[in-house]
């Protein structure tokens, strides 16, 4: 299972938020505890483990290392089971409607 995450190229008008523009530490936190929660294993960010999720200025931190995007989220598990969870209506895509419709990539693949 693979989730790629991408900030939008779009820039924000004066009238829009910039914060729903990028993916935030508590994104990717909550996707790793989704996935958690549906007894995935091995859940990594850009190949480190997922522990410690954190953000600082414009990158995120995952444990004491800095990263920025693309951020990639890998799984090990039932990788059909988990991509149909996450674009289940009440899944991880539907909490980052919002930023998708400012240009987010959230892609997902059972791999």
């Amino acid at each position: 299972m693979t989730v790629e995450l991408v900030d939008s190229t779009r820039r924000p008008s004066p009238q829009q938020d910039p914060y729903f523009f990028i993916v935030h530490a508590e994104d990717i936190q909550a996707l790793v505890d989704e996935l958690r929660a549906m007894h995935a294993k091995r859940i990594t960010v850009n190949g480190l483990p997922a522990t410690r999720i954190r953000f600082i200025g414009p990158t995120i931190l995952v444990g004491n290392t800095r990263l920025a995007p693309p951020y990639v989220v890998q799984a090990l598990g039932n990788g059909p089971k988990l991509q149909q969870a996450l674009e289940g209506p009440t899944g991880f895509r539907a909490s980052m409607a919002t930023q998708m419709q400012m240009g987010v990539e959230v892609t997902i693949r059972a791999d």
